[in-house]
């Protein structure tokens, strides 16, 4: 069993880390002048997640004692997930800015054109998790 106390590090810093991601991902399509749209897409569902996640923050009360086992859980699995991906879509993003140096923007976009599946694949999952997130964030008591 996951204690709430512990529970609610890792939804800060999953809410930590979509925030700072939120801005690296605005940052580089500042930088990449006509970015291709699933990179569009992917910062939005960020900036969406990132909502969620600080809805999710507000609402937990890590001295509660009246949440389920279950409810601890899932709230857990999803958070873990989802900073699972965020560190991957910083990854990403973090390959992108060192060629800002040594590359040409068109060929910061090429490369994201070449990983446009993975990007997908990552929208689908901000999707998902930032779904579960705002189920998860109904069902905690006021």
């Amino acid at each position: 069993m996951i204690e709430p106390l512990t529970l609610f590090g890792g939804i800060v810093g999953a809410c930590s880390a979509a925030s700072k991601l939120t801005i690296d991902f605005s940052k580089l399509i500042i930088a990449i002048k006509n970015v291709p749209k699933e990179v569009t897409q992917v910062s939005n569902e960020i900036v969406a997640l990132s909502a969620t996640l600080s809805s999710l923050q507000q609402r937990f009360n890590p001295l509660s004692t009246g949440y389920s086992d279950e409810q601890l859980s899932t709230i857990n699995t999803v958070v873990d997930n989802t900073k699972e991906t965020l560190i991957e879509l910083t990854k990403l993003v973090e390959q992108a800015s060192a060629g800002e140096k040594k590359c040409l923007g068109l060929w910061r976009k090429v490369g994201f054109i070449w990983n446009a599946d993975e990007i997908t694949s990552y929208r689908s999952g901000l999707i998902a998790y930032t779904t579960m997130l705002n189920l998860l964030t109904a069902t905690l008591a006021e």
